[in-house]
C-alpha cells in the first residue's frame, strides 16, 4: 500500500504530528534500552535479592524449633521455594555440614555444592557477617562469584533454630544466568520493536493526513485565496464534525463577501474614474495657475509701469517711444505664452492628428536657421551643420517647431565667439538629429526636468531669444508623438538635445 505523505507544507501538522509520534515512540524504546543496558541488572538483582530474602526469612519462621515436626513438610517446602524462585535452599549446621535440602537423601551437585560451601565459608570467616546474622538476627544477602566457573550467583543467608537457638544457617543461592539470558533476550527484541515502532509511524501518519491534516490544508488554501479576495472556489470538505462545519461556514462567508466585494468593485471603479478626472483637472489648473500666474508677472509689471509713466507725464518727447515699444515688445511676449499655452493643450488633447509626410530633413535645418543668421553672425558664433541629404517621414511643421526650441535653446546658452553644431546621422532605419552647444552644462539631478512645462534652468541670457518656459514641454509632446527617441545630455564641450525620425528609403519626391 502506497502512503502518500506531504512533508512539502512547511510547519505543516501532518509534519508536527509526525514527528510528535516519532520522537514519542523512539524516546519510549531509547529509555527502555537505557533502563535495560543500566538498570535492568541492578533492578533484577535487587528483587530476587528481596524474593530470596522473603523466602529464607519465611522458612525460619515456619520451621524454627520444629525438632518434633515432619521433616518431611520441611523438604517439600525447600523444594517449592527453590521452584518459586529459581534457587537452590539448604539448611547447614554450624559446622557447614548440610541438614536439610530439596530432596530426601540430600542429593545435590558438586557445583552448588561448592557454591554453598565457598558462602558458608565465607560468612564463617567475616566477623561482620557473623554479627549481623547472630547478634543482630539479620538475613543478609550479597552477589558471590564462583572463580573455577566464573559464574556470579545471588546469595542469601540467614540464622535459623531447629533444636535450639541458631544451631543452624539458611542458604539461598540464584544465579546470575537466567539474567543475562533474559537480557539477551530483551536485546533481541528490541529489533523488533524498532521496527513495529517504524510501522506505527507510517500509519499514524496516514491516519492523521486524512482525518486532520488534509482537512485542514484545504481549509488554509480557501482562507488564503479568501485573503487575496479570491472567492471563485469552495472548500470541497463533506464531513459532519467541526471541520466539515467550518468548511460550510467558510463557504458561507465567502458567497456573502463575494457578492459585497463585487458590487464595491463596480462602486469603487465608478468613484476611481471621477477621482482621476478631477483630479487631473485639478492639478492641470494648479499647473495652468502656477505657470501663468509666474510667466504674465513680470510683462504685465513692466506694461503696468511704462503705461503709468506716460500716463503721469514722467517720459520726456524722446523717451515715450522707448515706453511705447518696451510696452508692445511684453505685450507680444504675452501673446506667445498664450499662443504656446493653447499648442500645448492642443498637442496633450487625445483628438490631436500629425499630418505625416515625406521630407528631406537638412533642407528643413538650412530653413530654420535662417532667421538667426544675423545675430549669429553679430555674435561671432561658429555654427557647423553636416549637410547631408535624408529623407524622413513626419510633420513638417511640427519637426520645424521642434528644431526651432532646440536651436534657440542652444544661441540661448551659448556665449559669443562660442560654437554650436547641428549634426545628422543616417542609421539606416532611422536618422539622430541633434544640436550641441558650448560654453554651459545642466545640473544631472534636473537635467529629466527641463521637459516640464513653465522649466527654466536659469534665467534667459538673450532678451532677443528669451523663452515661456513651454518650448522643451511643446517638442516633447510632439516628438512623443512621432514615437521618436530623444533627450538631453551634458558632453565635454556643453549640452546636447537629440531626437529621432524614421528614414524613407523609396526614392519619393518631397510632398509640399
Amino acid at each position: 500500500m502506497a502512503i502518500n505523505l506531504k512533508f512539502n507544507i512547511k510547519n505543516s501538522i501532518t509534519k508536527r504530528l509526525f514527528l510528535i509520534t516519532a520522537i514519542s515512540l523512539f524516546a519510549f524504546l531509547l529509555f527502555s534500552m537505557v533502563f535495560q543496558s543500566l538498570l535492568f541488572e541492578n533492578f533484577y538483582v535487587k528483587k530476587k535479592q528481596e524474593a530470596l530474602t522473603e523466602s529464607v526469612k519465611n522458612l525460619k519462621l515456619t520451621y524454627s524449633y520444629s525438632k518434633d515436626s515432619d521433616n518431611l513438610a520441611l523438604i517439600k517446602n525447600i523444594d517449592a521455594l527453590e521452584k518459586q524462585n529459581d534457587a537452590k535452599i539448604a539448611i547447614l549446621k554450624t559446622n557447614g555440614e548440610i541438614k536439610y535440602l530439596s530432596n530426601l537423601n540430600n542429593e545435590i551437585d558438586s557445583n552448588t555444592k561448592d557454591i554453598i560451601v565457598n558462602i558458608f565459608n565465607h560468612v564463617k570467616g567475616n566477623n561482620n557477617l557473623l554479627n549481623d546474622l547472630y547478634n543482630k538476627n539479620k538475613i543478609i544477602s550479597y552477589t558471590v562469584e564462583t572463580p573455577n566457573i566464573n559464574v556470579k550467583n545471588i546469595a542469601c543467608v540467614g540464622p535459623m533454630s531447629i533444636n535450639y537457638k541458631d544451631d543452624s544457617l539458611i542458604i539461598a543461592v540464584s544465579s546470575f544466568r537466567p539474567i543475562q539470558e533474559a537480557s539477551e533476550v530483551i536485546k533481541q527484541l528490541y529489533v523488533y520493536m524498532f521496527i513495529f515502532a517504524i510501522l506505527m509511524i507510517l500509519i499514524l501518519s496516514f491516519v492523521y493526513t486524512k482525518l486532520i491534516s488534509k482537512p485542514l490544508v484545504k481549509l488554509n488554501m480557501s482562507a488564503k485565496k479568501m485573503s487575496n479576495l479570491d472567492f471563485s472556489k469552495k472548500c470541497e470538505i463533506n464531513r459532519e464534525d467541526e471541520i466539515g462545519s467550518l468548511a460550510k461556514t467558510l463557504n458561507f462567508l465567502a458567497l456573502n463577501l463575494n457578492t459585497a466585494l463585487t458590487e464595491l468593485k463596480s462602486a469603487n471603479k465608478k468613484l476611481k474614474i471621477d477621482i482621476e478626472k478631477e483630479k487631473k483637472l485639478e492639478e492641470m489648473r494648479k499647473e495652468f495657475v502656477a505657470g501663468v500666474s509666474h510667466e504674465l508677472k513680470t510683462p504685465i509689471t513692466l506694461i503696468e509701469g511704462y503705461a503709468e509713466g506716460l500716463k503721469d507725464g514722467i517720459a520726456s518727447e524722446d523717451d515715450k517711444d522707448f515706453y511705447l515699444e518696451v510696452i508692445l515688445d511684453e505685450a507680444k511676449k504675452m501673446n506667445t505664452l498664450v499662443c504656446d499655452m493653447i499648442e500645448v493643450s492642443k498637442l496633450e488633447s487625445e483628438n490631436f492628428k500629425l499630418n505625416i509626410s515625406n521630407f528631406y530633413i537638412n533642407q528643413l535645418i538650412l530653413k530654420v536657421l535662417k532667421p538667426f543668421k544675423a545675430y549669429v553672425d553679430e555674435t561671432k558664433i561658429d555654427l557647423k551643420f553636416n549637410n547631408e541629404t535624408i529623407t524622413v517621414s513626419g510633420d513638417e511643421f511640427r519637426i520645424q517647431q521642434v528644431l526651432t526650441n532646440f536651436i534657440t535653446n542652444a544661441i540661448r546658452h551659448t556665449k559669443p565667439n562660442g560654437t554650436i553644431v547641428i549634426g545628422l546621422e543616417n542609421h539606416k532605419d532611422f536618422a539622430i538629429i541633434w544640436v550641441e552647444n558650448t560654453d554651459s552644462h545642466i545640473d544631472e539631478d534636473i537635467i529629466t526636468n527641463i521637459w516640464d512645462k513653465f522649466y527654466k534652468t536659469d534665467k534667459s541670457r538673450h532678451r532677443e531669444f528669451g523663452g515661456t518656459g513651454l518650448g522643451l514641454s511643446i517638442s516633447k509632446n510632439i516628438l512623443t508623438l512621432h514615437k521618436s527617441k530623444f533627450g538631453a545630455k551634458n558632453t565635454d564641450n556643453g549640452v546636447m538635445f537629440y531626437f529621432t525620425l524614421n528614414i524613407v528609403h523609396q526614392n519619393k519626391k518631397r510632398e509640399d
